[in-house]
């Protein structure tokens, strides 16, 4: 949802090997990781369509896939002051690697969920 309004009534390039895409959060997956591992206790069928959101890289994956993002992509697992993160970005577009870069950071578990991204560009 977080991309969506993000690049909701941006015009992106054609080539979308150029637009990067940057996310990290402090959980990982472990939202998911949960319920999955309950299943298993619980011997009931483990379910295919929970098991692969136990990637956190899954998220970056499914926007590039739905926006025929072919760039860079990256999740990175950190504290959320995206330090380390906004600086990859940074160098991503200073050593033209990437032309647009959606940056930003994602968090669910249990009750707390948030995401934040923005669009970096060099311009």
């Amino acid at each position: 949802v977080a991309a969506e309004k993000l690049l909701n009534n941006i015009e992106l390039p054609e080539n979308r090997t150029r637009i990067a895409i940057i996310l990290s959060n402090q959980s990982a997956s472990l939202d998911t990781d949960y319920r999955h591992q309950k299943l298993i206790n619980s011997k009931e069928e483990i379910s295919p369509s929970v098991f692969v959101y136990t990637l956190p890289n899954i998220v970056s994956g499914e926007i590039c896939i739905r926006h025929k993002l072919n760039g860079e992509n990256t999740f990175f697992i950190q504290e959320l002051d995206n330090v380390f993160a906004r600086n990859y970005a940074t160098l991503l577009l200073q050593e033209s690697l990437a032309d647009i870069v959606i940056f930003g950071t994602c968090e669910l578990l249990g009750e707390k969920y948030f995401a934040d991204f923005e669009l970096l560009t060099l311009n």
